[in-house]
């Protein structure tokens, strides 16, 4: 039997059989074989010099347990391989990622459901990307994207904090962009609920929409664009929602920002709510009490809604000072709780 083995491994690490004759050799290593014996043929053809072919990991996913070690050596593989999505044996891959992401659930695998989304971060952050403006996502790994989005689900379902990871904000935004990149064929063959579910988590909505804004700000320090500039980047395409119900969040967040150009982002997505919604006064008169943080803010809504529209009332003005004493006795009743 260890002799059989031995045979048939050689037969799959050898790049120059017929790859049926290598399929056959991983088959017959993962019937006869103990379980970690398939791992390390797995690790020995990533180490090879050439990729692994897209039917061979096919073969050693549909046998695959879905641990940490065997995510290690999938991302490893992922990393290198070349696929070609006009050959059957891609849709044979893609039909083993789906099974072996199928049986990793919530309960039992939240180490694993990480690390794939980690390294399927860094899968996505490689160039050649979709389009450098509004689709950053890697070209040649844009496939994975709907297996990021079922994984998401399952996480966002559980309501398992490990979304709110930069990894996972970051793989989120990933999906947003080449769900709604036009012309782009990765994604047609999965109906996420991502765009009802994130909403419902106030917390996890808000997370994604500053990860969003954070990572438009970061592109554009090197162009060095303002924050009007930065907004627009920011709300194209998006799971997140700001509405009627969720904007004052949004406005009371802004005077504990510390970067001017997300405080405009901020203010300029709800002045675009604003205007969406038919110019309800609350929200106008929310808008310019949250506009008295700094002149930057007043400026933006002066040319966003003209010099009459702004005019800020007396009482307007002493619910900005109340706003403002209220956040100094909150931080230093926060301060005197931790000392405390």
């Amino acid at each position: 039997m260890v002799d059989a083995v031995v045979l048939f491994e050689k037969i799959a690490l050898d790049a120059g059989r017929d790859i049926y004759a290598r399929v056959a050799g991983v088959r017959a290593i993962a019937t006869l074989a103990e379980p970690n014996y398939s791992a390390e043929l797995w690790a020995k053809l990533n180490c090879s010099a050439h990729a692994i072919e897209q039917r061979l990991l096919a073969e050693l996913l549909e046998e695959a347990c879905p641990n940490v070690h065997n995510v290690e050596h999938l991302l490893k593989s992922l990393e290198v391989i070349d696929c070609d999505k006009r050959k059957s044996d891609f849709y044979s891959l893609r039909n083993a990622m789906d099974d072996f992401i199928c049986k990793v659930t919530i309960n039992n695998n939240v180490e694993v459901l990480n690390k794939l989304i980690d390294g399927l971060d860094r899968l996505f952050r490689c160039k050649p990307f979709i389009n450098d403006e509004y689709c950053k996502v890697s070209a040649n790994h844009a496939w994975l994207i709907s297996y990021a989005a079922l994984m998401l689900e399952k996480m966002i379902e559980s309501k398992c904090e490990s979304v709110f990871s930069q990894r996972a904000l970051s793989v989120l935004i990933s999906i947003a962009q080449v769900k709604s990149s036009w012309g782009h064929s990765g994604y047609n063959d999965y109906e996420d609920s991502l765009g009802e579910l994130i909403p419902e988590w106030p917390e996890l909505n808000d997370a994604l929409y500053w990860e969003t804004l954070y990572q438009a700000r970061t592109s554009y320090e090197k162009v060095g664009n303002g924050g009007a500039e930065l907004w627009g980047v920011a709300s194209h395409n998006s799971f997140w929602v700001i509405d009627e119900n969720s904007y004052t969040r949004l406005l009371k967040s802004i005077s504990n920002l510390e970067c001017e150009e997300e405080q405009l982002a901020a203010l300029s997505t709800v002045i675009d709510l604003y205007w969406w919604t038919n110019k309800p006064k609350k929200m106008l008169d929310d808008l310019k009490v949250a506009a008295q943080t700094n002149s930057s803010l007043q400026g933006l809504m002066q040319v966003r809604l003209g010099p009459t529209l702004t005019e800020i009332s007396d009482t307007q003005r002493r619910l900005y000072a109340s706003r403002k004493r209220q956040e100094v006795v909150e931080k230093k009743n926060s301060s005197n709780g931790k000392s405390g």
